[in-house]
């Protein structure tokens, strides 16, 4: 693909990444003289189920315009079938890219960027959407130093009707909430409980649970608590280990009540020091797990 021209107007630079239904490409705009990215669907997933749900995902996406949640510019359909749309380039890092180099980020970084991913989710929720995938590999650091929330293809949009999915999610499940992977009713505490272990992941460099073996990792997340932040790092302070429990909470309703009430409590939050990393254990690259049935 590298060198070709797609719709007669996109001149790919470079391959960003791919997933089981698209592949991601740093593209020239010709008409516009930039460069933007571009998410193309890829063959193999060229249903109707694959090629609505992509369709959804930039409704979805298109209705939100926050600083916090990427910005998508159009859609079309290629000749001879096909989808693509095309959205902001963010030429940095992401959460996962920093996590492997450093381990873990300073309480204050970590404090900002669940801030700031807060914020994205105060307006994905006000507009009844449910992200359902908060990960590292979905939160890319732009230039300007903003945390960016991407990837929508798995969010529920409660105001649209008409399509259901039953089928599985692949990814890595030790960032889903309890009912989520046991096909529960969720809202958007469901997000807020991803972004608590998002959150404990930057302190401390380590993840809640162990995620070498998925049946049991899925037991521990269905009924066990994770250690607190303060068993890991001794020197962070109460209230840091205290907002990553309540947003972890394996009930909903013990959780924060809203995206609101995670950035009160973050405010709330006393400052710290950069910690010493007591040598945390290496974290991997996200890999696809073996497939979990999920209706939605």
């Amino acid at each position: 693909m590298i060198g070709q021209t797609i719709a007669s107007r996109y001149r790919v630079l470079d391959r960003l990444g791919s997933g089981g239904m698209a592949t991601v490409y740093r593209v020239y705009d010709e008409n516009l003289k930039r460069e933007v990215a571009l998410k193309l669907l890829t063959p193999k997933a060229s249903g109707n189920c694959p090629i609505k749900r992509f369709c959804r995902e930039f409704q979805t996406v298109n209705r939100l315009r926050h600083p916090n949640v990427i910005e998508l510019y159009d859609i079309e359909e290629l000749e001879g079938g096909g989808h693509f749309f095309t959205m902001e380039l963010l030429q940095s890092e992401t959460l996962d890219d920093v996590l492997l180099q450093e381990g873990a980020l300073t309480p204050a970084k970590a404090k900002e960027v669940t801030r700031q991913i807060a914020l994205a989710l105060v307006q994905l929720h006000e507009t009844n959407i449910i992200h359902r995938d908060l990960k590292p590999s979905n939160i890319i650091f732009a230039s300007d130093g903003r945390a960016v929330l991407t990837d929508f293809g798995l969010a529920l949009n409660l105001d649209l009707t008409g399509i259901t999915e039953t089928g599985a999610i692949v990814g890595t499940p030790v960032y889903m909430s309890p009912e989520q992977l046991f096909a529960g009713a969720i809202d958007g505490r469901s997000d807020i409980y991803q972004l608590g272990v998002i959150f404990y992941q930057m302190v401390c460099g380590e993840l809640p649970f162990p995620t070498g073996n998925l049946p049991a990792l899925i037991i521990n997340i269905q009924h066990d608590e994770p250690e607190p932040l303060i068993k890991r790092q001794p020197l962070i302070k109460k209230e840091w280990s205290d907002f990553a429990q309540k947003a972890m909470a394996k009930d909903p309703d013990k959780r924060f009540r809203s995206a609101n009430e995670v950035i009160a409590a973050l405010d709330e939050l006393p400052a710290m020091e950069p910690l010493p990393l007591d040598e945390p254990l290496p974290l991997e690259r996200e890999e696809p797990t073996p497939e979990l049935q999920k209706s939605t």
